[in-house]
């Protein structure tokens, strides 16, 4: 299920914010108790690192 929040939200933040984390850009993908910041979706060369992009849709 895909859910859009915006940021400048209490409410956006709040769940991330639970878990440890602390977003200052989006896109910020919550897949169970882990959500996902811009660096560790984009690589250096602003690619998308597949392993997450699998995590998160369940595709093995």
């Amino acid at each position: 299920m895909f859910e859009e929040w915006d940021l400048k939200t209490k409410e956006a933040n709040l769940d991330p914010r639970c878990l440890g984390y602390y977003p200052q850009e989006a896109p910020v993908p919550q897949h169970g108790n882990t959500c996902y910041e811009f660096p560790s979706i984009f690589g250096a060369d602003d690619t998308v690192t597949k392993q997450i992009i699998r995590q998160i849709s369940g595709v093995p």
